[in-house]
């Protein structure tokens, strides 16, 4: 079996909103009224790109997020099948926005302000939380 060859990873995809915080509850809110795609490293995209071996990767001190509206789906057709055409992007006009909140767990929790800012239900299977990262 080969090296792990370091790539990018973690994409989560149909979430309204996600909130990162640091241990005292302090953390940024991103939230849109459409679903959309996001992954959070503590690797940097250029680290990712010239690292050979997962061993050369080193922590950032800071976490990169990546917000996306869709990505293209799984499959190069390089070495095996292409993505299915309902995963392929094609050119078309479009709007994203999204709203970035900075907030603190003891004034608000990310729920309230989803309910509050997108005016959606706060129910726990609605969200995407990554805590001490």
């Amino acid at each position: 079996m080969g090296d792990v060859y370091p790539q990018e990873n973690g994409n989560r995809s149909d979430v309204v909103w996600v909130s990162l915080t640091d241990m005292r509850g302090e953390g940024l809110f991103v939230g849109s009224s459409s679903v959309f795609n996001f992954n959070a490293q503590v690797y940097s995209v250029e680290q990712l790109e010239q690292a050979r071996h997962t061993y050369e990767l080193e922590p950032e001190p800071c976490i990169t997020l990546h917000v996306d509206l869709e990505h293209y789906g799984l499959g190069t057709a390089n070495c095996g099948p292409g993505a299915l055409p309902q995963h392929q992007l094609r050119t078309k006009e479009f709007r994203f926005a999204i709203t970035m909140l900075p907030f603190a767990k003891d004034m608000f929790t990310p729920s309230s302000l989803a309910h509050t800012v997108l005016s959606l239900p706060t129910t726990d299977s609605m969200q995407a939380s990554t805590t001490g990262v």
